[in-house]
């Protein structure tokens, strides 16, 4: 009898799939709610997107994309055209401030289009915010200059920078830009990633893909003092996965899901 016990203890042991949820993984929302998410109702990037994503008092930060226009500020956008998302058409780098504060998304609920100044800042102080820079122009098919794109960022005379956290898979930006703030580099090579930290000290750590990263190479960064934040984390059995790696960040595309898995 003891022996029969045993075996139907062992089967469910083996049938079971258990998450090691480290409590030191910060959930970042993928551009605030996430990249064509199901938990928002809201276009991402926007302005409703991030208050909802702060709304969430277990949401450690979010991320959100930053490019640059024709007069050197700084807008929220992901996409390379805004003719995919929104009524205007063009790349951003190329237009006009007065014209891109007139540029909605093509949502039911029409959001504008954000620029990012002391009001979202503002929003954002308490919070982990990874910045990811887009330094490539597909209208001119042209890269946007470092300097330029480090002298808008100053431009925000920001109180402090700490909890900010600029992302780029530009060698020279981050060069430019590991001087004075937090730069983590982006790739979707491990290989190329780990390169990067023993090329680039001054980096402070990687943001990768989850499914090009296992848990013992996320510990390898790790062991050189670096961070690692994993993102595309939608589903549940995903961001098991990505938990089980134990990153520093887990960027989702899926927010409520994560935290409910966490917590």
């Amino acid at each position: 009898m003891r022996y029969i016990n045993f075996l139907v203890f062992a089967m469910c042991l083996c049938s079971c799939t258990k998450t090691i949820i480290d409590k030191k993984t910060n959930i970042i929302g993928h551009a605030a709610m996430g990249l064509n998410s199901s938990s928002s109702i809201y276009a991402d990037n926007s302005m409703e997107a991030i208050q909802l994503a702060l709304s969430f008092t277990k949401c450690k930060g979010i991320e959100l994309d930053v490019q640059m226009d024709n007069l050197g500020q700084l807008w929220l956008y992901h996409d390379e055209n805004l003719s995919t998302k929104t009524n205007a058409d063009g790349c951003i780098n190329t237009i006009d401030p007065d014209v891109l504060s007139t540029v909605f998304y093509k949502t039911i609920h029409h959001e504008k289009l954000v620029k990012l100044d002391h009001h979202v800042l503002e929003l954002l102080k308490d919070k982990t915010v990874f910045f990811d820079l887009r330094h490539f122009n597909s209208c001119t098919n042209s890269i946007i200059e470092s300097s330029k794109i480090k002298n808008a960022i100053l431009a925000l005379e920001v109180d402090s920078l700490e909890n900010y956290i600029f992302i780029t898979s530009n060698y020279e930006l981050l060069e430019t830009l590991s001087e004075q703030f937090k730069v983590f580099y982006s790739t979707d090579n491990y290989e190329q990633g780990l390169q990067i930290m023993f090329d680039y000290p001054e980096c402070d750590g990687l943001v990768i893909r989850n499914v090009s990263i296992t848990a013992d190479e996320v510990h390898a960064i790790q062991a050189l003092n670096k961070e690692v934040a994993i993102f595309e984390v939608r589903s549940p059995k995903g961001t098991k996965i990505a938990f089980n790696k134990a990153p520093d960040y887990l960027i989702t595309d899926e927010l409520r899901t994560a935290l409910s898995i966490a917590h």
